[in-house]
């Protein structure tokens, strides 16, 4: 092709032409109707990267490219690796370097911590289930005489009815378990396999988990046999001979039965509207035709994706943006990136069109989701990826899976599709993203790693203290460590300490103190200590995109014994008991806060359900009340080392833990202190404690 034109290689996708599937250069860098929070502009974007330099960090910063290890200005000019082989996509150096002058070059939004319902990608995917169904029947004719009304329930229309008519029979993998010989039951009549695959997905638990069941029949015993087999998908998981016998309708009725528990639809509708995401297991359809086990499959390799990210950053974001720290299995491998699998328990030569068909639209409407000018709601991703992975199976081992929420990512998956049941509309797709994600990556570089993307839109930043021999370290592990009361019957267990700080150049959110701070206003009145805020995991993203807010919508809230504020603690175990670890095995993060709770708070040891009003009514006099309880610090200490950043004036304290704490109040019903802040401006997140509670 000439220069004018973006060149794209074969894709190495057989059995299909590109040249009648690539759009034309109009259609394909069309201008966007809107402009998004990232600049399209070809000089926009090279004024933002230029800018980029290994220089001396601004005062609360850091440099983004320090966030890679290795980092150079050389690798600054390198764009990271696309998960393609380097033949696969050419775009000319000269369109690389300058792309034209409005091209519709995919934005990089921010990706969002808020939830919207109406966002949500999967509901809307479930209801217009039977419109897909449709549209798959009519693009796959069965060749098949009309079915009766009962074969409409059991199969697509009688799509699949042909599998129990080919004279060779279906050929149905073996639990292995099953006695060498032995057959899945078939019954040609109703035109039913008895073999079920069921799979239930939910990245921010980490849980990727298959259930199988099927009857099996020995010619040599002339018995039959129940078996069922669980685990996560890709390992050999445990396997049980639930029951046996000659009687095959007490076993098939018993096979009925367990696919209903686990999925909460009768055996006889499982072609009907998916039960809800992440509740249930979802039934995936199989196809056991001879011809498919042969089928050559496209690996799917996520291994690049984050690689190079320093590890003091990708550990934490790996916990906010997906839950609960990856295990660690016997071999040692903490990675989902490989895509490992036994044939049985990950039976993707098996997945039938209807399968495929399936996990196409998702990926379609995860597609038009990221290609918006608006900000991607992590959640909504979070949730179509596991809704995605509960319809097509990742042998991820005892690592998480994939979350799917990049052009590469859609790439990948799409290939793996293309490869099992290869279609024109899929291809067409997948020219497309290949070329929209080759453009990104020529523009936006190393931002388009799904790790450091979602890093670079939080508004703080944060770094782990990495010298436990500092003043900084001891102290703040102290404080962890000698406010967690016997009371609370909890253990805690340090893992790291993350320093917190605003970004420059971003909406501070706490300008209202500093303004004030700034001008001398109430500096007199201002006291601050260090304190405790308990939180869930799934909340840390929020928290560190826009700072800690007032019953926020789409976070979960506690506490309102003195109304809505926010809520704070000078014992780490009483913070740690909001922090629902058990959702999450143990795992949790404590977050150290400077709070300016004033001098002149109001002291209660009642309930005030009207905390809110009668701290607006001293007219910014008073900003704080403080719940006494019967136990808390005996002395408070000034911070021993400097804290830096903004508000940078007066002096913070913290408890004194070398001396245990005491009673310091009769009656009341707190049994420990909690602060309450009804400004946001006035509680800076200094802190985030990565922590391991038991108890």
């Amino acid at each position: 092709m000439g220069d004018n034109y973006v060149r794209i290689g074969e894709l190495r996708l057989t059995c299909m032409h590109l040249g009648s599937l690539v759009r034309s250069k109009a259609e394909l860098f069309r201008p966007p109707k809107t402009v998004g929070c990232v600049p399209t502009r070809t000089s926009s974007c090279r004024v933002a990267m230029d800018s980029i330099t290994l220089g001396p960090d601004p005062p609360g910063t850091i440099n983004p490219a320090k966030l890679f290890m290795a980092a150079s200005a050389n690798d600054m000019d390198a764009p990271p690796s696309w998960p393609l082989d380097p033949n696969e996509a050419q775009v000319p150096a000269s369109q690389a370097a300058h792309p034209p002058l409005d091209p519709a070059i995919p934005r990089l939004a921010r990706i969002s911590s808020d939830w919207d319902p109406e966002d949500d990608i999967v509901p809307r995917e479930n209801l217009k289930y039977e419109e897909m169904r449709c549209e798959f029947e009519q693009s796959s004719p069965s060749g098949l005489p009309p079915p009766s009304r009962r074969a409409r329930h059991v199969s697509h229309h009688g799509y699949f009815r042909s599998q129990t008519w080919a004279q060779s029979g279906p050929r149905v993998p073996l639990d292995p378990e099953a006695s060498p010989g032995s057959i899945v039951v078939v019954d040609k009549a109703s035109a039913t396999i008895y073999d079920s695959y069921l799979l239930r997905a939910d990245i921010k638990k980490n849980l990727n988990a298959f259930h199988r069941h099927q009857i099996t029949f020995d010619p040599c015993s002339r018995t039959y046999a129940l078996w069922t087999r669980e685990g996560r998908v890709g390992l050999s998981g445990q396997g049980h001979r639930r029951a046996t016998g000659t009687d095959l309708r007490r076993l098939t009725t018993r096979f009925r039965t367990i696919f209903r528990e686990k999925t909460g639809v009768t055996w006889s509708q499982r072609y009907g509207r998916p039960p809800q995401p992440g509740l249930r297991y979802c039934p995936v359809e199989l196809d056991y035709r001879p011809a498919l086990a042969s089928r050559s499959v496209e690996a799917r390799q996520y291994g690049t994706a984050d690689a190079d990210i320093h590890e003091d950053v990708r550990e934490l974001m790996d916990v906010m943006l997906c839950g609960a720290p990856i295990p660690t299995n016997v071999d040692g491998d903490k990675s989902g990136d490989a895509d490992a699998r036994s044939a049985y328990t990950a039976p993707y030569e098996h997945l039938s069109p209807w399968t495929c068909f399936l996990g196409f639209k998702t990926l379609q409407r995860i597609y038009a989701y990221l290609d918006t000018a608006r900000p991607i709601r992590w959640k909504v991703i979070l949730s179509a990826s596991s809704w995605y992975r509960s319809q097509i199976p990742f042998g991820a081992g005892h690592g998480r899976t994939p979350v799917i929420s990049s052009y590469p990512a859609i790439f990948l998956e799409l290939k793996f599709l293309y490869s099992l049941w290869p279609r024109p509309d899929m291809l067409a797709v997948l020219t497309t993203i290949h070329l929209r994600g080759t453009l990104q990556l020529s523009v936006y570089k190393m931002l388009v790693r799904p790790m450091y993307h979602a890093y670079s839109s939080l508004r703080h930043g944060f770094r782990r203290l990495t010298d436990p021999s500092t003043v900084e370290f001891r102290e703040l592990e102290e404080y962890l460590v000698g406010s967690c009361h016997e009371t609370h019957r909890l253990q805690i267990e340090l893992r790291d300490i993350y320093r917190v700080f605003v970004k420059s150049n971003l909406p501070n959110p706490y300008l209202d103190w500093i303004e004030a701070a700034s001008h001398g206003d109430g500096a007199a009145d201002e006291e601050r200590l260090l304190l405790w805020h308990g939180t869930p995991l799934d909340s840390l993203l929020g928290i560190l995109d826009l700072g800690l807010q007032i019953r926020r919508r789409g976070f979960t809230w506690t506490g309102t014994m003195f109304g809505n504020g926010i809520y704070l603690a000078d014992t780490s175990s009483k913070s740690a008991t909001f922090c629902k670890h058990e959702a999450w095995g143990g795992a949790a993060v404590l977050l150290l806060c400077e709070a300016d709770v004033g001098r002149h708070r109001i002291r209660s040891v009642r309930s005030m359900g009207n905390g809110p009003e009668v701290v607006a009514a001293t007219t910014s006099r008073v900003r704080c009340i403080q719940g006494c309880g019967q136990t808390g610090p005996v002395e408070w200490k000034k911070v021993g080392w400097e804290m830096g950043g903004a508000p940078s004036t007066g002096v913070v304290r913290m408890p004194d833990t070398s001396i245990p704490y005491a009673a310091t109040n009769s009656g009341g019903v707190l049994g420990f202190n909690e602060y309450v802040i009804y400004n946001t401006s006035h509680v800076l997140i200094r802190y985030v404690f990565r922590i391991k509670i038991k108890g």
